[in-house]
């Protein structure tokens, strides 16, 4: 899984405090998964509360703890290129490179976070990741041409089968199932866009580094929640239509919640950039998180509880078929 570093990756090391060895990237992928895999629990735990108004403090999460990551980590090592000092010799384009991964994301995972009040954790994540590491794979190996094939077309067929088998298994156990199949689909396809934005901004020439990726991207997620916000909050996906005041009525435990969940998610996306560099499938092997937050959605929080066996049989194949998937993808990309 952990593959040698190209020249781009190896200047990219020098810089900044990245894990030494293939165990330390280990343990960053598995704190990525951890964390990719358990923030939409905070969501979950507030309970009525809608997600228009959690997102607003999921964002500002995001963005607070990406200028703490920055300024804290980023400039331990003062012997070398600090996080500051990287900006200096970074790129404008890279800039807006990472601030558009944000945006890009932003969106998708709006959507994805509208079709988990819809359908739950369990059938949304791997319909609306499954969409995605297919259409990525396709993607990615036309324009880069990297990675073993076989893995990469066993990894992109198993993930798109297990978004098919989680729809039917939403169909089995809904009657009106296409609201939550099109938003996880539109999710998906965004979701597919963001990374190859985020790898132009991070890794190609004058890459503003792990800790300014994830800084600027932040940046990309709070300034367009700003603007995506208020349409879902007019056009909701469930629900009558909210107004703002209604945000500043929310008791300081739904505000938290909010807030922690962003700085989950963002934690997560630290480390599989940090990560990034000496294992190439990073990305991919952070994705089986979509598998454990539906293991959350089916265990912890009961969701096809009381429905037919074919539905829950049906949400279960589709959890093993998508970690098959992004295992493969993984394997794939970093031999």
């Amino acid at each position: 899984m952990i593959s040698p570093t190209s020249a781009c990756h190896a200047r990219y090391n020098a810089a900044m405090i990245l894990p030494a060895s293939a165990t330390a990237a280990l343990v960053l992928l598995a704190v990525s998964i951890l964390c990719w895999g358990s923030w939409a629990n905070l969501l979950k735990l507030t309970g009525r509360w809608r997600f228009e108004l959690f997102y607003y403090d999921f964002s500002f999460g995001a963005l607070a703890f990406a200028i703490l990551a920055a300024f804290t980590l980023g400039t331990l090592n003062s012997k070398e290129l600090t996080f500051q000092d990287n900006l200096l010799v970074a790129g404008y384009r890279n800039i807006a490179f990472a601030i558009a991964a944000g945006i890009v994301f932003n969106l998708a995972n709006m959507l994805l976070v509208g079709a988990i009040s819809v359908a739950g954790m369990a059938a949304a994540f791997p319909m609306a990741i499954g969409w995605a590491l297919a259409l990525d794979t396709g993607v990615n190996y036309l324009m880069n041409l990297r990675g073993d094939p076989v893995l990469l077309s066993a990894g992109g067929a198993l993930t798109f089968t297990a978004a098919i088998v989680a729809a039917a298994a939403w169909r089995a156990r809904a009657q009106r199932a296409g609201k939550a199949i099109a938003l996880c689909v539109t999710a998906g396809i965004f979701m597919a866009m963001f990374y190859p934005l985020l790898r132009f901004g991070a890794w190609s020439e004058n890459g503003i580094g792990p800790y300014g990726t994830i800084l600027f991207f932040g940046v990309g997620v709070w300034l367009s929640t700003l603007l995506y916000n208020p349409f879902f909050m007019f056009f909701p996906v469930q629900g009558k239509p909210l107004e703002i005041r209604l945000y500043f009525s929310g008791r300081k435990r739904e505000h938290l919640l909010g807030v922690f969940a962003g700085m989950l998610w963002i934690a997560g996306g630290l480390a599989s950039v940090l990560v990034a560099p000496s294992s190439l499938g990073a990305y991919q092997w952070g994705q089986i998180s979509a598998a454990l937050s539906a293991l959350w959605g089916l265990f912890a929080w009961r969701e096809f509880a009381g429905t037919r066996p074919a539905a829950k049989f049906l949400i279960a194949a589709s959890v093993v078929l998508f970690a098959a998937g992004a295992a493969s993808l993984g394997w794939a990309y970093g031999k």
